[in-house]
């Protein structure tokens, strides 16, 4: 969670549906430019809101975690 925004780990697989739901990779400013890290989404709003949801999306962030190299 950075500044009230959960991100969760993606993949290849599940990237697709989290940009399909509006959401953001996560990105921080340096001194001379913007940085995107497209490993990290911001949790959709609606999944937020379904502890169901929430849950099933949680573990495919730390099945992509636990994946990654």
């Amino acid at each position: 969670i950075i500044k009230d925004v959960l991100y969760l780990r993606v993949d290849d697989l599940s990237r697709h549906d989290f940009v399909k739901l509006g959401a953001a990779p996560f990105t921080y400013a340096t001194r001379s430019k913007m940085v995107k890290v497209s490993s990290y989404y911001s949790l959709p709003d609606e999944i937020a809101d379904d502890r169901d949801e929430l849950i099933r999306w949680a573990k495919r962030a730390f099945h992509a975690a636990t994946l990654a190299k």
